[in-house]
């Protein structure tokens, strides 16, 4: 069955990648039931995930400098960088299994440029590769019973700058088994035959036919409400945990993690979990917050973790590595 694409009222507005995002999210709370999808262009961006911190992965002096725009997003991952060569696609399912939702609109992707004449493979944990080089990267969150997907594609992206303003620790790079982010990605519009608006067009036909939405005025007002929160200071930057010690790990096929631990009293005060991890469901409702308050003692933290789905929470994470990222070999 074919999603519908969504389209705006009006089609010639220059907009910040944050509305886009803002957008998904209108697309989620008012059309329940409606399987969409959607493609944007941008000018240079950097979206780091949910639970990153900046200055880890990104130059940020340079991207202020540069007139690069910084936004954060709802979902887990690692930072990327997008511009106007950069295809973002958005899909808004509706599904009860989150991980089947996010794998789902990976083999789209993967589909679509099979499709085109490429071979492209899934790989890894958000990855579509073609020639051993990542072309797609992905993320994933819920509102409900609505993932929202969205992920990139590299069609004619100035993959010079892209490696100037990500600046990933040098063991993630390591753990992929290249030098430096350029060595790992690639452009795949030279393979398609197409510029970038045939492509999207050719994308566009091959998941949604002809089937379409119109965005209301309401609707373009409420993303533009949520665009101002997403795009705000507060949110972008106010992701600096208070803490007395950090826990770092990074867990094969998982990803990066560093637990910022509030300990007083030999109690969890307060807990933050930061990274480019995959949250698929309540990261501090239906974990952290499980566990603030508890003695800091591995026996005490096991005991509640035993009811705790965490793998239904963070991708692919179990509780016994968990336990480790907190507290390792302590009693």
């Amino acid at each position: 069955m074919n999603m519908r694409y969504i389209l705006l009222p009006e089609e010639n507005i220059s907009r910040r990648l944050a509305f886009y995002l803002a957008m998904e999210e209108v697309v989620a709370r008012r059309y329940p039931g409606v399987d969409a999808f959607f493609a944007w262009r941008v000018s240079p961006t950097v979206i780091v995930g949910r639970n990153q911190l900046i200055d880890k992965e990104v130059d940020y002096t340079f991207c202020r400098a540069n007139g690069i725009d910084l936004v954060r997003r709802k979902s887990g991952g690692g930072a990327v960088f997008a511009d106007e060569g950069d295809l973002m696609f958005s899909y808004v399912l509706t599904a009860s299994d989150a991980a089947g939702a996010f794998r789902d609109a990976m083999k789209r992707t993967a589909g679509v440029l099979q499709a085109a004449g490429i071979e492209a493979s899934l790989s890894g944990r958000n990855d579509v590769m073609v020639d051993g080089k990542k072309v797609s990267g992905a993320a994933l969150y819920r509102i409900g019973d609505r993932c929202i997907v969205h992920n990139t594609l590299l069609f004619q992206t100035d993959l010079d700058l892209l490696e100037r303003v990500l600046t990933p620790p040098a063991e993630k790079l390591a753990g992929k088994g290249v030098a430096s982010v350029r060595e790992h990605v690639m452009n795949i519009g030279p393979r398609t035959g197409m510029d970038i608006n045939e492509f999207l067009r050719f994308t566009r036909h091959r998941l949604c036919g002809d089937e379409t939405l119109t965005l209301t005025s309401d609707d373009i007002l409420e993303a533009e409400r949520i665009a101002a929160l997403l795009g705000s200071e507060a949110f972008v930057f106010g992701h600096n945990p208070r803490h007395t010690r950090v826990r770092k790990a990074r867990i094969p096929g998982v990803g990066s993690f560093e637990a910022y631990l509030e300990i007083k009293g030999e109690k969890i005060l307060d807990i933050n979990l930061m990274g480019d991890f995959f949250v698929l469901g309540e990261l501090d409702t239906d974990l952290l917050g499980k566990l603030r308050g508890l003695p800091y003692r591995r026996d005490a933290v096991t005991a509640v973790l035993r009811s705790i789905p965490i793998e239904k929470i963070i991708r692919g994470l179990s509780a016994d590595d968990f336990l480790d990222l907190l507290l390792d070999g302590k009693s």
